[in-house]
């Protein structure tokens, strides 16, 4: 997001401070540590530790993604709800960012489709997804909510299947020699930088397509004869 965005953001943010107390300044701060652990190294940490220690206790690979799906469940349902209940109480703050998401991202105003949004939500997380996929929309808190246990559910569920398929790959490795081969695989499915590369690419594709049919569309000037 841009400098632009983040300058209206922070002054947002001081307006709606200036106006609440404790409890104000408590949940929008939670909201910004939430924010800096599911974008920084927090949350594929927290994952990569639960997996492990998952796997090593059981050497399945349902067990496995099963114990680390529900964990990325948790974890992002906090986030999200997080993110619903700031919509909610900050409405300049958060009004500012999604009128800046909704012009740099959101051109044509379609409802995504469960695929869009399923991979929008496991490469930027539940939050930062809530808020782009309301870009623009003003709904009341408990649809937010919904939104948020349904993406955090999404998630899980993604969480659940690399899992489970990386401690496969783990197992099948070390009976047949692989191991080697196996855990460059399991680091491969493992990266977020894996899903934003596909989301970006899939970003860039809708764009591509957006604006190729905006010009097939564009009527033909012919001159005046």
């Amino acid at each position: 997001m841009e400098s632009g965005a983040i300058t209206e953001a922070y002054q947002s943010a001081r307006e709606d401070l200036a106006q609440g107390g404790v409890s104000t300044k408590l949940l929008l701060g939670a909201m910004a540590v939430g924010l800096v652990f599911e974008w920084g190294t927090g949350n594929e940490a927290l994952l990569g530790l639960v997996g492990a220690h998952a796997y090593n206790a059981t050497h399945n690979s349902l067990a496995t993604g099963a114990i680390t799906g529900s964990t990325s469940f948790v974890e992002q349902s906090l986030l999200g709800v997080g993110m619903a209940l700031n919509i909610d109480r900050f409405p300049t703050t958060m009004g500012r960012l999604q009128d800046r998401m909704s012009r740099e991202h959101n051109t044509d105003r379609q409802q995504p489709s469960l695929g869009n949004k399923a991979l929008s939500a496991f490469a930027l997380g539940t939050a930062v997804s809530l808020l782009k996929d309301r870009s623009g929309e003003k709904r009341p808190l408990r649809q937010n909510l919904q939104e948020a246990i349904g993406l955090s559910a999404l998630i899980g569920a993604g969480v659940t299947l690399v899992a489970s398929g990386s401690a496969a790959i783990t197992n099948y490795g070390a009976e047949h020699g692989l191991e080697h081969q196996a855990h460059i695989l399991v680091d491969i499915l493992s990266s977020p930088f894996t899903y934003l590369g596909i989301f970006g690419t899939k970003l860039v594709y809708d764009k591509a397509k957006q604006f190729f049919k905006r010009h097939r569309d564009k009527p033909v000037e012919t001159p005046d004869s």
